[in-house]
Order: C-alpha cells, then structure tokens, then sequence
C-alpha cells in the first residue's frame, strides 16, 4: 500500500514539475528597434515599467543591456550595445523570472557565442539589490584531499596538513544606469 502511495506521488510531482518548466529557446533571438540607447529606452517606457526595467551596465561582459517585461517570461535582457561585435544590438541574451523569495530570481543567460549567434542558455540565480543585480553561476566545486603519509612508514601516520586556500571572489552583476549623463566607454 505504501509502495502505491509512493508511486502515484511521485507521478503526480513529476507531472507538476514539467508542467512549471520553463523553455527557454535554445538560441538567442534578434529584436528590432534596439539599435541604442535612446531607441532602447523608447521601447522600454512604451510598455510597463517597474524597478527592473530600464538600461544597465553589464561590466564583465562589457555591455549595456536593456531589462524590459515580456509576455512569455517575466522579463528579457535584451543587448544595446556591446563590445563583442559578434553581438548585434536587440539580441535577447538572457531571461528573468520570478520567485517566491523576492530578492532573487532565476535567470538564464546564453553562454556560448557560435558565429553571429548566442547559444547554451544556463540557469543562475539573480540576487536583487540596491540598484544592483548579482548573477550567481552554479559551479561545480571538487575537494579531493590525499594524506601521502598513509604511505609512508609508521613514524609519519600521526602527522596530517590539509592546507586551506580561501580566495574572495568577485560576483558579477550588472548595475542600473540611472543618470542619463553617465557615460559607459569600452
């Protein structure tokens, strides 16, 4: 009787899960009418706007993107100028949706430039703050620890070094541009 429990349970939660997926398209789009910053932010204020939409600086990716609501996903990312030539302006190069946490949000970004498209999107975490977006990327982290006096005769096999190397890492994250006088020079 449990093991039944069990299965329709599980059929019943996996149904919810790929009914909640979201597919995002394996290759970035190109959209009119993103041709610069003024024409971007045209686009943006004719639909609606919130503390996400407008124009942002993306520095490590050394581009301006433009954040505006859409109807399949919450929000798209959208290129407005970049020094990848290889990124044309109006090019979608990620989505945002909501979560409950109001603070973060899941976010997807193409990650691979294959000629003159953007491809692979991958799944990171956007944490919100003032005026600031961090991307999260998942990385995969291995520790393998080894004690070589394991093999080493008997006079060693109280003796253990596992050294620890702490580096700070910066996140990246894209800021608002909020001064319309600022000027972004790559």
């Amino acid at each position: 009787m449990r093991l039944a429990a069990a299965c329709i349970l599980s059929a019943f939660i996996a149904c919810f899960q790929c009914a909640a997926a979201i597919e995002i398209p394996d290759t970035a789009t190109v959209l009119p009418g993103y041709a610069s910053r003024i024409d971007a932010t045209r686009r943006i204020l004719d639909g609606t706007t919130d503390n996400l939409t407008g124009l942002w600086n993306y520095p490590e990716e050394q581009m301006v993107v433009a954040i505006r609501k859409s109807s399949e996903f919450n929000y798209q990312l959208i290129a407005v100028e970049a020094e990848n030539e290889a990124i044309d302006c109006g090019t979608v190069i990620g989505y945002l949706t909501t979560t409950a946490n109001k603070s973060k949000m899941r976010m997807w970004l193409y990650s691979v430039v294959d000629g003159d498209k953007l491809t692979s999107p991958v799944e990171c975490v956007a944490e919100l703050g003032d005026g600031s977006i961090l991307i999260q990327k998942r990385r995969l982290k291995m520790h393998i620890s080894v004690n070589l006096t394991r093999f080493l005769p008997s006079v060693f096999g109280g003796v253990r070094v596992y050294p620890q190397i702490q580096s700070t890492e910066i996140t990246p994250g894209l800021h608002k541009i909020e001064d319309k006088k600022e000027i972004l020079i790559f």
